[in-house]
C-alpha cells in the first residue's frame, strides 16, 4: 500500500499531467479556432451581417444598442463588403446604386440582450483606436471575441469531466480536445453571433452546478452559477434554460446521497404533476391549434350534422388577427399520389351562433403560396357549402386550415364546422355527401365513393391541449410571435403521420449541421457518404455508453449525470421543435440546425466520449491494443476529420481542390 506522502506525489503528478493536457487542448483549440477564424470568408455565418450591426454599433455609440438604431454609411459597407466577398455568387450581384439607402442583410437583431455584443465590440473599438474601418477587418476582429467564447467553453469542458472522472482519466482530456477539433463546433465559435456567448456562459453553468452537486453547497459555487444565469439573461434566451435547472442543482447540493434519490423520485412526481396541470383533455385530434380560446376547439352539438361533436371557434371583438383563431391538419395523401394540376373541392358544414360572413375551410398549398377559399353568410342553422378550385404549383406541401375570420368583429361570435371533406375532382357543389360513419373519412356524394382526405373531419376524436394560460405565456417565448404557440409544437410531435417527412429532414439537418456543415447551412463536406461514417461513429458511441452506463451502473455519480443529461435533453427537444409552425404555414420550410443546442455541448459529447472509451477498453481486453495506440488513433481520427473539413469549407468557397 502506498503512504501518505507517496500518495500524494501520486495525485500532483496526476494534476501536472491533467494541467499539460489541457494546455496543449487549449492550443489545439486556439489554432483551430484561428483556421476557421479566417478561412471562413466575411459574413459567411448564420445572420452575421445582422450581428456585426449590433456589436459595431456597440462600438460606436455612448449607449447599448436598441431596435431602431441605424448607420446608413456602416450598413452601405457591410453590403459593398458582402459583394466584393462574392456572397451573393460574383463581385457584381447585390452591389447596391449609387446614393441607395442600404440595411443590413437579414433578420435585425438589435432586440437581443446585449452582453455578447458588448464584447464582440471590444476589438472594434480597438480598431477603431488605430484607425482601420475596414467593416471586412473589423468583422474578422469581431470574431476574435467569439473565440474567446470557445476556449472558454472548453475549459468549462475540461470543468465539468474533471469534477466526474478521477485525475488522470482520458475523459479528461477527450472531452475537451472533441469540442477544439469538431468541426460544426469550431465553425459556429468564430462566427460573430450570440450562440457563442449563450454556449460560454451556460457551459459555465454546467460547471458550477456540477460543482454544486458534487461537492455540495458552498457561497463559491452559489454565486457562481447565480452569476452564470445572469449572464445567461443578459445573452440569449437559449441559454435562460439554465434557470430552470437552477433550483434542481441548489436542491441536490444541500442534500445528502442518500436523500438525493428520494429527491429525484420527487421531481419526477412534481414534474408529472405539471404537466397534468399544464394539460387537458378536448381538442379535435390531428388539428393543430393556433388560437388562445379558453375553450375546447371541439364541443358536443345537437346541430352537429354529422356525428356527435363539430369544431369551434371563438372569435372576439375588435382583432382583425387571423392567427388567432386557426386550426391546422396537414394532408396525408397515398404514397405515390400528388394534387398537382388536379381539380380539388372543398365542404363543409358551417353555422355561427349569430348571423357573420366568414371563410369555408381554406385549402392552402405551399409551391404555389395560395390558398383557396371562399366568403360565405352564415346563419345559426347549419348549411353545406362547397366550392372546387384547380390545385397549382407542385403541390409537394398542403395544408387546410380553419379561419372563419375575415375583418374585425364588433361583438364576440362562434363559428361552428362539422363534416369537411377534401376529395380530388370535381363533385357536385349543390348536394351534400352522405358519410359512410361519423368521423367522415369516407362517404357517397352526387352517387360516387369516396375517400375524404382530411383526419377526423367531423371532430369526433380528442386528444390533449395546452392549457390557455400556459399557451400564453409560452408563446411569450418562441420565435415568430402571432403565428407560433406551443400548441402548434404539441401537434408537430402528436401528429406524427402528417409532419414525419419534416421530422425526419430536421434530425437529419441537426445531424449534419452538428458535425460538419458550415456558411449558412449551405456547405457540405466534400463527399456525401462522409456523414455516413460520421453517424456510424456517433451510434456506435451512443451504444457504448449504455453499456458504459450499465456496467458502471453502481459506481456512476447519478445526481451529476441525470443533471447533465436533462440539460443535454431539454435543450436539443427545445431546438428539434424549432420551426415546428412552419410546415403548416405558407412559407418555406425552415429547419433548425444544431447551433441551438451547442449549450448543452458538453454532456452531448461527455455521452459520446464515454461510448467510444467503452468501445476502446473492450478493444483494450479483446485484441491487447495499448492505451497508446488508442489514444494515437483517437486523436489522429479527430485531426483529419477537421482537417478534412477544413478542406471542404477552402474547396467551396477557393476551388482550391476543383
Amino acid at each position: 500500500m502506498l503512504n501518505n506522502s507517496t500518495s500524494t506525489s501520486v495525485q500532483a503528478r496526476h494534476k501536472k499531467s491533467d494541467r499539460l493536457k489541457l494546455g496543449l487542448v487549449l492550443l489545439v483549440g486556439l489554432i483551430n479556432g484561428l483556421v476557421y477564424l479566417f478561412i471562413v470568408p466575411p459574413w459567411q455565418h448564420y445572420d452575421e451581417p445582422a450581428h456585426f450591426e449590433v456589436a459595431w454599433l456597440a462600438a460606436h455609440l455612448n449607449r447599448l444598442p436598441r431596435p431602431g438604431d441605424y448607420d446608413p454609411q456602416m450598413s452601405r459597407q457591410v453590403a459593398i463588403s458582402m459583394v466584393k466577398n462574392r456572397f451573393f455568387g460574383d463581385t457584381t450581384s447585390g452591389m447596391p446604386a449609387e446614393g441607395e439607402l442600404v440595411r443590413v442583410p437579414g433578420y435585425t437583431q438589435l432586440d437581443e440582450p446585449p452582453a455578447y455584443y458588448l464584447l464582440a465590440s471590444l476589438p472594434i473599438r480597438l480598431l477603431n483606436l488605430m484607425g482601420i474601418q475596414d467593416v471586412a477587418l473589423q468583422l474578422r476582429a469581431a470574431r476574435l471575441g467569439s473565440l474567446l467564447l470557445y476556449l472558454i467553453t472548453i475549459l468549462c469542458a475540461w470543468g465539468v469531466i474533471s469534477e466526474l472522472a478521477r485525475p488522470s482519466h482520458v475523459l479528461r482530456w477527450m472531452v475537451p480536445l472533441s469540442l477544439a477539433l469538431l468541426p460544426g463546433f469550431a465553425d459556429l465559435m468564430t462566427a460573430v453571433n450570440n450562440d457563442a456567448g449563450a454556449v460560454a456562459v451556460f457551459s459555465l453553468f454546467l460547471w458550477g452546478a456540477v460543482r454544486l452537486i458534487q461537492r455540495r453547497f458552498s457561497l463559491l459555487n452559489l454565486f457562481w452559477v447565480m452569476a452564470a444565469v445572469i449572464l445567461s439573461y443578459f445573452t440569449k434566451v437559449t441559454a435562460l434554460y439554465s434557470l430552470v435547472l437552477l433550483p434542481l442543482a441548489l436542491l441536490l447540493s444541500v442534500l445528502p446521497g442518500r436523500l438525493r434519490g428520494f429527491a429525484w423520485v420527487g421531481f419526477v412526481m412534481a414534474g408529472a404533476a405539471l404537466l397534468a396541470l399544464a394539460f387537458s383533455w378536448g381538442d379535435a385530434a390531428w388539428w393543430a391549434r393556433n388560437t388562445f380560446q379558453s375553450s375546447a376547439t371541439r364541443v358536443m352539438s345537437k346541430q352537429a350534422p354529422v356525428g356527435t361533436h363539430a369544431f369551434r371557434l371563438e372569435l372576439p371583438a375588435e382583432t382583425g388577427s387571423v392567427y388567432d383563431y386557426q386550426l391546422h391538419q396537414l394532408l396525408v395523401l397515398p404514397k405515390g399520389k400528388n394534387l398537382k394540376g388536379m381539380e380539388v373541392t372543398v365542404g363543409a358544414w358551417v353555422w355561427a351562433n349569430r348571423p357573420v360572413m366568414a371563410n369555408l375551410p381554406v385549402f392552402n398549398t405551399f409551391s404555389a403560396l395560395k390558398s383557396s377559399s371562399e366568403a360565405v353568410n352564415l346563419t345559426p342553422n347549419p348549411q353545406f357549402f362547397a366550392f372546387s378550385f384547380p390545385v397549382e404549383g407542385d403541390a409537394q406541401r398542403n395544408f387546410i386550415s380553419l379561419t372563419p375570420l375575415i375583418q374585425a368583429l364588433d361583438t364576440p361570435a362562434e363559428v361552428y364546422y362539422d363534416g369537411l371533406v377534401v376529395v380530388p375532382g370535381s363533385w357536385p357543389l349543390d348536394q351534400t355527401p352522405v358519410f359512410d360513419d361519423p368521423s367522415g373519412s369516407s362517404g357517397v356524394w352526387g352517387g360516387q365513393p369516396f375517400q375524404n382526405l382530411l383526419r377526423n373531419a367531423s371532430a369526433e376524436s380528442s386528444w390533449m391541449r395546452l392549457r390557455p394560460m400556459i399557451d400564453r405565456f409560452g408563446a411569450e417565448f418562441l420565435p415568430d410571435r402571432g403565428a407560433n404557440q406551443p400548441s402548434v409544437s404539441l401537434y408537430y410531435l402528436l401528429d406524427v403521420a402528417g409532419e414525419w417527412r419534416f421530422q425526419k429532414l430536421s434530425a437529419q439537418v441537426l445531424f449534419r449541421t452538428f458535425w460538419a456543415r458550415f456558411g449558412w447551412g449551405q456547405v457540405p463536406l466534400m463527399l456525401g457518404w462522409s456523414y455516413w461514417l460520421l453517424l456510424t461513429a456517433m451510434l456506435v458511441g451512443i451504444a457504448g455508453a449504455a453499456v458504459l452506463i450499465w456496467r458502471k451502473r453502481k459506481l456512476l455519480p447519478w445526481s451529476a449525470l441525470l443533471f447533465l443529461g436533462l440539460a443535454m435533453g431539454g435543450l436539443w427537444l427545445e431546438t428539434f421543435l424549432r420551426g415546428s409552425n412552419y410546415p403548416t404555414q405558407l412559407r418555406a420550410i425552415y429547419y433548425p440546425t444544431a447551433r441551438y443546442a451547442f449549450p448543452a455541448i458538453i454532456p452531448t459529447m461527455l455521452l459520446l466520449n464515454a461510448g467510444w472509451y467503452e468501445i476502446g477498453r473492450f478493444l483494450y481486453r479483446s485484441l491487447n491494443i495499448s492505451d497508446k495506440v488508442l489514444s494515437i488513433f483517437y486523436v489522429a481520427a479527430w485531426v483529419i476529420f477537421d482537417v478534412y473539413a477544413v478542406l471542404s469549407i477552402a474547396q467551396f468557397y477557393y476551388q482550391i481542390l476543383a
